[in-house]
């Protein structure tokens, strides 16, 4: 789309021979030069959410994500959640 934001899909199939596929749409968004967003849907209705920033001094990324299921138009059903602290190096 531009060079802050991605769209794109994912399919996941598998090899057996059985019918067992996933459709998804993803994108990731770039809020600042610290900070991604990403979003997740599939086809098996569940909805992911990720966040990551990365603080320069101590060098430190921090990630929080959470995935949701959903279930006609009812609330979401909350799935997973996780939280991540990379210390030193990584990729910019």
């Amino acid at each position: 789309m531009n060079a802050d934001a991605q769209v794109g899909g994912e399919l996941k199939a598998a090899l057996d021979g059985s019918s067992d596929r996933v459709y998804a749409a993803v994108t990731e968004y770039k809020v600042d030069a610290n900070t991604v967003v990403k979003l997740r849907g599939d086809s098996k209705k569940v909805v992911a959410l990720a966040v990551e920033h990365r603080l320069p001094n101590p060098r430190v990324q921090i990630g929080v994500a959470s995935s949701w299921g959903i279930v006609g138009f009812s609330a979401p059903n909350p799935k997973d959640f996780g939280l991540s602290f990379t210390f030193g190096d990584y990729d910019a």
